[in-house]
């Protein structure tokens, strides 16, 4: 979908973007300051140090991973504003330009001049400055999550910007009562509830998503989750008992000093589910949605803590009453699909997995769970073909390689069965399931020596595995 839509750094089409942009803003201003609003406008920062190009186009004199890499080369040594240029340039000539590109913040900046005033504060936020520690100019990770959206660090220097920008819009009898400096990031942390329970659930989504289109194909992509996998890992050492505890009474007494406060709950609930206890993140989402009864996402999450109480029933009408309210969640599809699967309502569960199949198409995961359905329900060719599909969509998938394996077994297809074995083993070695399935396809095949070989293994990797060990006792 993302490769087939790219679009040339010097497509006429971009003027139209930008001159729309342009009178767009311009009226934008001029509504708020016409009814006598305080207007604060600011550029947008992205992410040039440690976000490659989405696309790039073939010609040698501006492709935007050469520039990238350039700039890349540059900054290694030390060579700062060259290489912010380098890098604005990577932007500005991605062929898929989901980052605001130098055009933009241009506009932006003419638009600040035009409508200069006493009503209207320009918050440059591509300058260090509004940072603070950036010297160089060039923004990554430390302050984004991605290509545009910023972490927990980037929200709290921005939010300190504007704060600042606010205050010299003030009356000076206001300013001038000030008694305390602004609240530190680690202040603004505690009263949001953040704790590292929440950083590991943002981290993981991170992963998550850096795992599918458009991310996946950025030529940095493996160096990003390898820092996101250690940031991971940081965080989970850091995690105990005690911190737990503290984070809780944290989240308590925020609370009940704001106990109307939902994005507060929100956090409470991930923390909960985040050390295991989905009672009482239960009790807190159900307090939710008496604040927010119309909102779809509530019902989602106290379906999750539903299911993993096994009170599947009650967790099926939350994940209905989800999509009641918004039909395009996938999730909930998908977990209803599985409740009604496990309580052999194959027929609800393969409409329901087909509901989420048709919003997320490119989801390998859901491909793989029509293969299940289909095999649950011995149809058996139907099941082959959606594994397939599954692998089609990422040849990587070992779920989906290791389902499709069992399911030509069954249908005699024997050495396309031993290929996919083969070429699941080999995605996941370490995998004692893959090796213990590949030992039973081959007793189904008569190759007693290869599949002593291959419970021999799946003993190696996990020598408590009681079917194995069940499995070897026939060759004594």
């Amino acid at each position: 979908m993302f490769l087939g839509n790219q679009i040339p750094p010097n497509d006429p089409r971009k003027e139209t973007v930008y001159r729309n942009f342009q009178e767009n803003l311009r009226d934008i201003l001029r509504a708020g300051l016409d009814s006598g609003a305080r207007v604060i406008l600011n550029t947008v920062a992205v992410n040039l140090k440690d976000c490659s190009p989405f696309g790039s186009g073939s010609s040698a004199t501006n492709s935007a991973e050469t520039e990238y890499r350039n700039a890349q080369a540059l900054l290694a040594a030390n060579n700062f504003s060259a290489a912010r240029t380098e890098f604005q340039k990577a932007c500005d000539d991605d062929t898929l330009p989901f980052r605001a590109d130098s055009r933009v913040n241009s506009i932006i900046h003419d638009a600040a001049t035009e409508f200069t005033g006493p009503n209207l504060r320009f918050c440059d936020a591509t300058a260090p400055a509004t940072f603070g520690e950036a010297d160089t100019n060039i923004f990554g990770d430390e302050f984004f999550y991605e290509h545009v959206h910023l972490n927990f660090h980037g929200n709290y220097r921005l939010g300190r910007a504007w704060a600042e920008n606010i205050e010299a819009l003030l009356p000076p009898e206001i300013r001038g009562s000030a008694t305390n400096a602004w609240a530190s990031e680690e202040l603004c942390d505690r009263r949001l509830g953040l704790s590292d329970w929440n950083r590991v659930i943002v981290a993981s989504e991170l992963i998550r998503r850096r795992q599918k289109a458009p991310l996946n194909g950025q030529s940095n992509n493996t160096q990003e989750l390898e820092r996101l996998g250690r940031e991971l890992n940081t965080l989970r050492r850091r995690m105990n008992a005690a911190d737990g505890a503290d984070a809780r009474a944290m989240f308590i007494e925020d609370i009940q000093h704001n106990p109307d406060d939902y994005l507060l709950r929100f956090g409470y609930g991930d923390f909960l589910e985040g050390i295991g206890d989905a009672g009482e993140a239960l009790k807190n989402w159900r307090q939710v949605e008496e604040l927010l009864p119309q909102y779809y996402l509530v019902y989602l999450q106290e379906g999750r803590m539903l299911e993993q109480q096994r009170q599947l029933d009650d967790a099926h009408a939350a994940f209905q009453h989800a999509v009641s309210l918004y039909p395009r969640m996938t999730v909930a599809w998908f977990e209803m699909s599985n409740i009604d699967a496990s309580q052999g309502k194959y027929d609800a569960a393969l409409g329901e997995c087909e509901n989420a199949v048709r919003l997320e198409p490119d989801q390998p995961v859901l491909w793989a769970c029509l293969g299940r359905l289909f095999s649950k329900m011995n149809r058996h060719t139907e099941a082959i073909e959606k594994y397939r599909q599954s692998i089609l969509i990422n040849s990587n998938y070992f779920d989906g390689r290791l389902a499709l394996a069992e399911e030509l077994t069954v249908a005699g297809q024997t050495a396309q069965a031993t290929d996919e074995f083969n070429a699941a083993i080999k995605l996941q070695p370490s995998s004692a399931q893959a090796h213990l399935e590949f030992g039973e396809a081959l007793l189904k095949m008569n190759d007693r020596d290869g599949a002593r070989q291959q419970f021999q293994e799946t003993l190696r990797i996990d020598p408590q595995n009681a079917l194995a060990h069940k499995q070897l006792e026939q060759f004594k």
